[in-house]
């Protein structure tokens, strides 16, 4: 708690993310296909199951989560979403060819 509650600057803020998601990129690396295929008896719901595979994948749909909260807050304060931006030049790119490279 103490660490998440430190004023960071954005600089900080970027790596410190860079380097806590190659730690956790590389833990998941690390995990056997036995270990992920093993069920386990959740609390809440009591009772539910679920593989461990399945749980990690809830840390990639909370990140999707966010990034979907933070596009709309871009959108409402008049921004443009990077990814919206380089999907925007690509497109604009293969309209510059000529339609027989397409």
């Amino acid at each position: 708690m103490a660490e998440e509650a430190k004023p960071r600057t954005k600089p900080e803020i970027v790596a410190l993310l860079r380097t806590e998601g190659d730690k956790f990129a590389a833990f998941l690396e690390g995990l056997s296909e036995s270990f992920l295929e093993e069920t386990v008896v959740m609390r809440q719901p009591a009772g539910a199951t679920k593989t461990r595979f399945e749980m990690l994948l809830g840390a990639k749909e909370h990140e999707m989560h966010h990034r979907g909260q933070l596009m709309t807050m871009q959108r409402m304060i008049g921004q443009v979403p990077h990814l919206t931006r380089q999907m925007q030049e690509r497109m604009a790119a293969a309209a510059q060819q000529p339609a027989a490279q397409r």
